[in-house]
């Protein structure tokens, strides 16, 4: 059964897919190719791996907002734990201060592992130094030779 759509969006979608580098965004143009073409949904579903609701799924999008619904949206993820102004004052003191000189250990530089007992013992979170390296990433420090150097503001897009 063919879906009512024109030669020229047909075309429009199929030029998309092939210029598409990402996977991801390239497997939904051509489930939606497809399933524009009149291709029954089981036949898709076993051509392409993709479940029968991912296809209404990408269908419902294309419908709602046109060939631009397909892209991919930004997942925020889970909030920090550790407040703006804490942050702030963290950041503050990874610049400005040693180890040492509040009270953490003998050590002269900062490392992920000290940056994680200062949150816990200052502000009572509990981060992972997986969860502390992604914090000081998005507040701007990179990791330098197990040191932490302030590199500034990231732009947002």
């Amino acid at each position: 059964m063919k879906r009512e759509v024109s030669i020229q969006e047909l075309a429009k979608i199929k030029k998309a897919m092939k210029r598409e580098k990402t996977l991801r965004l390239r497997k939904r143009y051509e489930v939606l190719y497809l399933y524009l073409l009149g291709m029954p949904g089981k036949e898709i579903v076993n051509l392409t791996g993709v479940t029968a609701t991912t296809i209404y799924n990408i269908y419902g999008r294309y419908q709602n907002d046109g060939i631009l619904g397909l892209m991919s949206k930004k997942i925020p993820g889970r909030p920090t734990r550790i407040k703006q102004e804490e942050q702030h004052m963290l950041k503050e003191v990874v610049r400005k201060k040693h180890p040492f000189t509040v009270g953490l250990s003998k050590e002269f530089y900062w490392n992920a592992g000290l940056v994680a007992k200062y949150i816990r013992r200052e502000y009572g979170h509990i981060y992972s130094i997986r969860g502390v390296t992604g914090l000081l990433a998005r507040m701007g420090f990179c990791y330098k030779h197990r040191v932490y150097v302030f590199v500034g503001t990231k732009k947002k897009n």
